[in-house]
């Protein structure tokens, strides 16, 4: 009893003490519960639902700046850096002295690429606690982004004799010594990082990304997939994981992950793009197409869908059906540009018919307007020239793709996309 006794009075001390002394104490009572689940729900990366919690607590007391700042933080998890700014700006507004608001609106500022004022944000963080290893290289980082090297240099420098507990540190430090070019030291730093924050998914997606860029896709898959289970809500994680899998042609571990990133997200085209994909390396055609049709039906134009469709039906030798969809497509004005003429004229070489090609060459060399667009003409040219000195043989024998097989085929859907998936709108290091 004595014991029990002693934990209420150190719970009721903790509580009082946090209490902000500024309002309805009952009402901060309540509006606590409501935090603390939310917080509950942000750990498990419900982070919806973490959101309505925090708001809630909000609405019942809106004094306390701790609410204000979880819920920026839960912002910032959703990747709504406008609404984390807003919740941050509230909570410096009640607790104008704290280096971790501070902190963490540079951190936003950070990712919207506002450096000037990243700096500013971190620079008042020193000012309050000067020997702070993570706000050292969080500035350093972003002087070095804004051109300034030597100072960046200088900062980083001072942290030496500093301590340096926080995860933070060295993952700022990772990132700056990974645009230095200093990729061993690099590693070396984002793996402290998740040593000292394990459950951290974006310390373990950055060391599988920065493995990933270096082409070590085998070391990388474990960092990705520990990533993408940590938080099984969020899309990207499962994006990266499917391009890893893409890049190392595991199409059916691919098409796993972008099925569920494709679940989580379906707006976003990492996602129906490289699930179609996924399913065509596999030969699904039919399931392929069903993807491209559900968002064509949702946008019609939308032209990497179109591309991606067509696609589906060249490689099954469907060219009247491939060629009816690109012509229905260049029927809306809007859509009659030089770069969308070129991509007609080599769908109809592709199946076979060559009169129509060149007269979509006319009708794009009419409208060309950059070197880009008189290149790519120049290109669907040259390859039309190629298939009408080749024998005579059927359609099927011309088109240029016979299969599945080749990666660089299938991601000629995107215009130039000739490289690894993993270059493609991912986040780096």
């Amino acid at each position: 009893m004595l014991v029990l006794a002693l934990a209420l009075t150190a719970s009721t001390f903790v509580i009082i003490a946090e209490f902000p002394w500024n309002g309805n104490p009952i009402a901060w009572l309540s509006a606590r519960e409501h935090y603390d689940a939310g917080n509950r729900l942000n750990d498990r990366y419900f982070l919806s639902e973490a959101e309505a919690r925090y708001k809630h607590a909000i609405k019942i007391y809106p004094n306390d700046w701790r609410i204000h700042w979880a819920l920026a933080e839960c912002y910032m998890r959703m990747k709504k850096y406008d609404l984390a700014e807003k919740s941050l700006s509230e909570a410096i507004r009640l607790q104008a002295k704290s280096a971790d608001l501070s902190l963490s609106l540079a951190e936003c500022y950070l990712e919207e690429k506002r450096l000037p004022e990243a700096e500013n944000a971190v620079r008042k963080a020193k000012e309050l606690e000067p020997e702070r290893a993570d706000l050292v290289s969080l500035l350093t980082l972003i002087l070095y982004r804004q051109g300034k090297k030597d100072d960046a240099a200088k900062i980083f420098k001072s942290a030496e004799l500093m301590e340096k507990d926080s995860p933070k540190f060295w993952y700022y430090a990772g990132k700056y010594h990974f645009q230095l070019g200093d990729f061993q030291r690099a590693e070396v730093d984002f793996r402290q990082a998740a040593d000292l924050s394990r459950t951290n998914p974006d310390y373990w997606e950055t060391i599988g990304l920065f493995l990933s860029s270096k082409g070590d896709l085998q070391r990388a898959e474990p960092y990705l997939k520990r990533a993408s289970l940590l938080n099984p809500y969020e899309s990207i994680y499962w994006t990266n994981l499917g391009q890893l899998y893409l890049q190392s042609r595991q199409y059916d571990k691919a098409e796993n992950c972008f099925a569920r990133a494709y679940e989580l997200k379906p707006q976003s085209d990492d996602n129906w793009l490289h699930l179609g994909l996924s399913r065509m390396f596999l030969k699904k055609y039919d399931k392929a197409a069903e993807i491209f049709q559900k968002v064509l039906k949702q946008n019609p134009t939308e032209l990497k869908a179109l591309k991606a469709y067509v696609k589906t039906l060249t490689i099954q030798k469907k060219y009247n059906a491939a060629l009816e969809q690109a012509e229905n497509f260049m029927r809306d004005s809007k859509n009659q540009n030089a770069g969308n003429w070129s991509y007609l004229a080599s769908v109809c070489t592709e199946c076979g018919q060559f009169e129509k090609a060149r007269l979509a060459i006319i009708e794009s060399k009419m409208r060309v307007s950059t070197p880009e667009e008189q290149a790519d003409l120049d290109l669907v040219q040259e390859n039309l020239l190629k298939a009408e000195s080749a024998p005579k043989t059927s359609a099927a024998s011309k088109s240029p793709v016979r299969g599945a097989e080749s990666q660089a085929q299938l991601l000629s859907v995107e215009p130039g996309a000739k490289e690894s998936l993993a270059a493609e709108k991912t986040k780096k290091p």
